[in-house]
């Protein structure tokens, strides 16, 4: 056992309890490191406004990883995991991979039954989007 002090006097600190301390650490920084780099990544796929924009699927592609990196360290009811989730699936719809975003779709509904009801949203919103671009 490791001892650190409280309050001026020596504390017992199991080895279990470091070991989760440091999981948390590590995966807080890691967590820290992702959302960076996805809003940078955001930013850039964004910026490729047009659909037929060279480099926008892969934009979107890379932003879908990146939030599906998220979604792996994150709870699904918690409000980060959350959107980290729809934004795997959005991201993957914006870059032209329906397989990828059902995939995702399929296994977040699994984790959580809220989550599923969302995802179904946002492919209802996309499908009659996709049927409204079609017959203009």
């Amino acid at each position: 056992m490791q001892t650190q002090r409280r309050f001026g006097r020596p504390v017992r600190i199991h080895p279990t309890v470091m070991i989760k301390h440091q999981i948390c650490t590590q995966i807080g920084r890691e967590l820290n490191h992702l959302n960076a780099t996805v809003s940078e990544a955001i930013r850039v796929a964004q910026n490729l406004t047009l659909d037929d924009s060279p480099g926008r699927a892969s934009a979107f592609l890379e932003v879908s990883k990146l939030e599906e990196q998220i979604a792996a360290l994150t709870l699904c009811n918690s409000l980060e995991g959350r959107i980290a989730r729809r934004g795997a699936v959005n991201a993957a719809l914006d870059a032209k991979d329906e397989r990828r975003a059902l995939a995702l779709a399929a296994r977040y509904a699994n984790e959580s039954e809220e989550v599923g009801q969302e995802l179904a949203d946002i492919f209802r919103v996309f499908n009659s989007t996709s049927k409204q671009l079609a017959s203009s």
